[in-house]
Parts: structure tokens; C-alpha cells; sequence
């Protein structure tokens, strides 16, 4: 969602909301805006206060050229998994030093599902990432790869996905709820939300916030993270 001020003038209170960016003076939204959209008739929002900005997503300052600034709003997918590569493998090491020192100063959030407690294994030991990007799950036998889809585009990704021999399937609800919470602290994982195949209504689905632990739903055409999971090789 972009906001457009018309005319451009700053001294307008009036914004304009658009789904995509846009001809005239466009801009990305501030999460105050995004609240107040979210307030108004105009849409209903489910939980308001996990609208995040990328700053908070990633716990660190945001830098011109990071992946949200350049990673294409429409377009080829094959071209926006290319730019999410790059930017994981020259921010991995910076975000798992960032996101390890957080998790040191705060409490872990407790995890929505009942009757399950967060494992206290060490995830560094538990997950290894190749270079190919395949992630190494030692305890749950499971090996995992990432892209950037909406809910409709994830399926046709993860059955054409032939990266390390291929055998890929969309990891299900239950497969998300077992990383949360050492998946997040590693690094290796570069979304904190993932598509389920689980389907809500006609146009929402269900993710799985592996940093929070919470089941969020979200619009199918919405681009969020996809894992693609195999057992070990």
C-alpha cells in the first residue's frame, strides 16, 4: 500500500491509499497512517498492532539499498527471488548478530497454541544452511528453502523447485509451528511470516509468525514468505 498526497502539498491532511505504487507524489504509508486506515470504514483489520514496518521487522537500522527498498512491487517472481538471495546472503551474519543480542535482552513471547512449550535446545546446533540456501533441520530430520510468492503462486513454485534434487513440498501448519522459536535466531531464515496451505475463507490463508509464534491470516495475493520442505538428505 502506497499513500499519494494530492498536489503534493504537506500541509494537505487529506491522503489518498492505493494497493501499488503509482503515477504523482507517492510514498510508502507510516505504520500511524497504516492504524488509522485501519480504523476507518473503509478496511477491516484483524490485528492492527502486527502492522509492522521494515525496520521493526528486521531489528536494525534500515539502509537504502536493503531489501525492501529494492525488491520489485510487481513483475517477474524469478527476479524477486533473485534480489531477496542477495540481500539474505550479505545481511545473513549482520542479522543473526542483531536478532541473537534481542533475544538476549527480552523475554521470549509465549507462543499462541495450546499445550506447547518453546524447546530450550540450542538452535545454532539444531540448524546449518549450505550455499545453495537449503536449510538443515538435525532434530526434526527436515530440510528447508525459502522464496518470496503470494498464497496462489506458492504451490506452482514449490512443485517446479528442483534445488538440491528437488522433492519439495509446502511445510503445513505443523511443520511451521516446530521452528518457533530457535528457527528465527539463527539468521538462516529470512521471513518471520510463512504461507500455510491452510485456507481461511474465498481470499485469505493462514501464516505462521515462526519469531512470535502466532497463526496470522493474511490476503491470498499478498507476498509473504513461502518454505519449502523435504525430509533430510
Amino acid at each position: 500500500m502506497v499513500c499519494n498526497d494530492p498536489g503534493g502539498s504537506t500541509q494537505s491532511s487529506e491522503v489518498h491509499y492505493s494497493p501499488a505504487f503509482g503515477d504523482g507524489f507517492t510514498r510508502k504509508p507510516t505504520k500511524t497512517e497504516i492504524k488509522k486506515f485501519a480504523k476507518s470504514d473503509r478496511m477491516a483489520m484483524h490485528e492492527v498492532d502486527s502492522v509492522e514496518t521494515p525496520n521493526e521487522i528486521s531489528k536494525k537500522p534500515v539502509k537504502d539499498d536493503d531489501f525492501w527498498s529494492k525488491v520489485p512491487m510487481s513483475g517477474d517472481p524469478a527476479e524477486r527471488e533473485n534480489v531477496y538471495r542477495e540481500y539474505l546472503a550479505s545481511n545473513q551474519q549482520e542479522q543473526k548478530q542483531h536478532v541473537q543480542a534481542t533475544i538476549n535482552q527480552e523475554s521470549p513471547k509465549a507462543i499462541t497454541q495450546p499445550n506447547q512449550k518453546p524447546s530450550t535446545a540450542n538452535s545454532s546446533s539444531r540448524f546449518t544452511r549450505d550455499a545453495n540456501g537449503v536449510i538443515t533441520d538435525s532434530r526434526e530430520n527436515k530440510q528447508y528453502y525459502e522464496a518470496s510468492h503470494t498464497w496462489d503462486q506458492a504451490r506452482d513454485w514449490v512443485q517446479g523447485l528442483s534445488v538440491g534434487g528437488g522433492g519439495w513440498q509446502l511445510a503445513t501448519m505443523e511443520e511451521l509451528r516446530k521452528l518457533y522459536p530457535e528457527a528465527w535466531p539463527t539468521g538462516f531464515f529470512g521471513f518471520t511470516g510463512y504461507w500455510s496451505p491452510d485456507i481461511k475463507d474465498g481470499s485469505t490463508a493462514w501464516t505462521f509468525d515462526i519469531r512470535d509464534g502466532k497463526e496470522v491470516w493474511l490476503y491470498r495475493n499478498t507476498y509473504g514468505g513461502v518454505l519449502a520442505v523435504r525430509s533430510r538428505r
